[in-house]
């Protein structure tokens, strides 16, 4: 028993053999990686270039936090003098080989413990994505909440954003892509759901983000197949994925107009529930894709005023939204057939309730069966609540 409880106590007094004192490391908070320039090259790395062999694919931007300048509230800066944040520079050969080269520009050790948002190049994603998540996918101190977006144009023009009312842009966009998931407009796709994903097809969806100087624009998604970015969707074409995907948190809808009898209507959507079954058919498959979805009306523009307080254009109005949430659930769906890309997963939903299909033709999937299935959008929609004001 004492050699037991000598033993346990031994274990109480070891401490950590890698240990990093903190002061020793640079949090990075936002990370850009674009494609190789030679002239960026030429301007933001003092070495020699490397010869063609060995020459660099990425020029990577890194956003490290002026400790002695953010306040608590780390959205101050100290003074009004100081940047809340450095933006540093390297061109490299892999994501591994510019954490080198921070290393000799550094004497704090990179740490990605802390990365909110790392944001790809237009570029770099239609290149390829499969190495950048290989390189956090091997990492210990990856965060993997951090959020991944697509930059419309280059990763390092968001990197250089000034937000007016944050000092670290990689705390700025990691809010802001959190609020806009709340409009429906924008997926809110965390690295480890975007690993899952990518590993196990190759297809995702990943949010876009366009620059400006002192703000940022979140909306759209971009379409990933085979690790390779093929094209956009749009902001109501990603509501459509997501009303799919089961991961809409809000959004609102407009139907009818200012000159109709019932007017313009803004639905707010609350709740939403989707089921897909499958059907093949003489080789044909079917999908049909059945939504229920909950709301308010949020806003009336124009139409009989009437109408409102005798409710009699509930039904009308709730029909005019199945329409439009059907139409827009199909044209997101055709939208992916045309790329060939089945983001959404239909394939899993087939295998899972066809199996012996999907043994047999899962290799045709993407490039033939996808783009030519059969689709039946059903949506219901109810409206709970018409307003106080009603």
């Amino acid at each position: 028993m004492k050699k037991a409880l000598i033993f346990l106590l031994l274990l109480l007094t070891t401490g950590c053999w890698d240990m990093l004192d903190i002061d020793k490391r640079a949090m990075i908070t936002a990370l850009g990686i674009d494609q190789y320039n030679v002239n960026e090259a030429e301007q933001e790395n003092s070495e020699p270039l490397m010869g063609a062999a060995e020459r660099p694919r990425y020029l990577i931007s890194i956003e490290i936090p002026n400790l002695s300048a953010v306040g608590g509230t780390g959205s101050q800066e100290a003074g009004g003098s100081q940047s809340a944040s450095y933006t540093l520079r390297t061109t490299a050969t892999s994501l591994a080989h510019a954490t080198t080269l921070f290393d000799l520009r550094l004497w704090r050790r990179p740490f990605y413990g802390h990365t909110k948002v790392v944001v790809v190049g237009e570029e770099t994603a239609r290149d390829g994505l499969k190495d950048i998540f290989n390189f956090f996918h091997h990492r210990q101190d990856i965060n993997r909440g951090m959020k991944i977006c697509i930059a419309k144009g280059e990763a390092r023009e968001v990197l250089d954003i000034k937000p007016v009312l944050e000092g670290l842009t990689g705390v700025y966009l990691s809010n802001i892509i959190e609020m806009a998931g709340i409009s429906g407009r924008l997926l809110t796709t965390d690295f480890g759901e975007a690993a899952r994903d990518l590993f196990t097809t190759g297809n995702t969806l990943l949010p876009r983000v366009v620059p400006a100087d002192t703000e940022a624009t979140l909306g759209g998604s971009a379409l990933i197949k085979d690790w390779k970015m093929v094209g956009w969707l749009g902001e109501i074409e990603t509501l459509g994925s997501m009303l799919v995907l089961g991961k809409i948190r809000g959004g609102k809808i407009l139907v009818g107009s200012p000159a109709s009898q019932y007017g313009e209507r803004t639905f707010d959507i609350r709740n939403t529930t989707c089921s897909i079954t499958t059907e093949v058919i003489d080789s044909k498959v079917h999908f049909r894709i059945k939504l229920f979805l909950e709301g308010d009306i949020f806003e009336q523009i124009g139409g009989s005023m009437h109408t409102v307080d005798s409710g009699d254009w509930i039904g009308p109005v709730q029909e005019l939204l199945n329409v439009e949430i059907e139409k827009i659930v199909r044209n997101t769906i055709e939208k992916m057939q045309s790329f060939k890309a089945d983001c959404l997963h239909f394939g899993k939903v087939l295998s899972a309730q066809h199996p012996k299909y999907w043994a047999a033709n899962h290799e045709r999937w993407n490039e033939e069966i996808f783009p030519n299935i059969e689709l039946d959008v059903n949506a219901n929609v109810v409206i709970r609540r018409i307003g106080v004001a009603f």
